[in-house]
């Protein structure tokens, strides 16, 4: 079977197809998506959708034209970031991504969106529930939106023309306020705070099928980039510490066993029955773009 990998990046898409009975790599292919958009909120980070979109399936045409059609299309990419979709599940609203600054604004109570759902769960500047929070606050979320969804989740829901979006556990606990217990969201509590729930999509647990392209090709629920790095580099999930270092870095573990963590380790969904031990730090690509960010606002050019 030849399957077809995409990731969905901050800078970049990426995608491989391999032959799965000999473990061959077919093809392999990185681009940059240039899919930033101008602000006048400098805390905005913003990306276009449908930018990111269009180059997915200009790199979908060509790797079908160069190796024949895939048997299957497996998603991940980068988290935490959120987009709002219509009836029809079209974009409605532009990629809030992971670096969006929204929720560490003051409000008129002088509180951030952030601080105020730190009671109900994870919650930081840049995950989904909380930047939904601020823009519900702010009465920012587009008339015509009807639910809420994260880009690679996007991208595989408009390949099968779906209308009605779903996202694994992995990508739902990376927008804060999530029981990795029940595995679901803190509806509960979220509406106490005073979120509107309704926005938010299906959890699926497990890895899951959403649909078919039109060519009839099968499209896998999209799975978190830090899960992804771990399929794809351990051998063994329950003997393997797994060192990644790239935009920032983890230190992944798996277990089976529900830990409660603080501090700088966090637990997050891996499959339904287990869960990966995360140590995650500022380093590579990050660090250097934020030093450059620095230099470039010093020297005013």
């Amino acid at each position: 079977m030849k399957i077809l990998g995409i990731d969905i990046g901050t800078t970049t898409v990426s995608v491989v197809m391999t032959d799965t009975e000999t473990g061959k790599l077919l093809a392999k292919e990185t681009v940059e998506h240039n899919s930033f958009l101008r602000s006048s909120k400098p805390e905005q980070k913003l990306q276009d959708p449908e930018r990111i979109y269009e180059i997915v399936r200009e790199l979908l045409i060509k790797q079908q034209k160069e190796n024949g059609l895939p048997d299957g299309i497996g998603f991940t990419g980068q988290m935490h970031g959120m987009l709002y979709v219509d009836a029809s599940g079209k974009a409605v609203s532009p990629l809030y991504t992971w670096q969006d600054g929204s929720g560490e604004i003051p409000l008129e109570n002088g509180k951030t969106c952030a601080e105020l759902l730190q009671g109900v769960g994870a919650a930081a500047s840049g995950y989904g529930v909380v930047t939904h929070f601020y823009l519900q606050k702010k009465d920012q979320i587009p008339k015509d939106a009807v639910r809420m969804t994260t880009i690679s989740d996007y991208i595989a829901m408009r390949l099968c023309e779906n209308t009605v979006p779903v996202i694994g556990l992995d990508m739902a606990a990376s927008w804060g306020c999530f029981d990795l217990r029940k595995q679901e969201f803190l509806y509960e509590a979220l509406e106490q705070a005073g979120v509107d729930t309704s926005y938010l999509p299906e959890v699926r647990k497990g890895h899951f099928f959403i649909g078919e392209t039109r060519a009839g090709v099968p499209v896998m629920g999209s799975i978190g980039d830090n899960q992804a790095s771990l399929f794809g580099s351990v051998r063994n999930l329950k003997d393997t510490v797994l060192l990644n270092v790239g935009t920032g870095s983890q230190v992944s573990l798996v277990t089976e066993r529900f830990i409660e963590c603080s501090g700088s380790v966090e637990l997050r969904p891996c499959t339904e029955n287990s869960y990966i031990l995360v140590g995650a730090s500022l380093c590579g690509g990050r660090a250097y773009a934020m030093l450059e960010q620095f230099y470039r606002e010093v020297a005013e050019t």
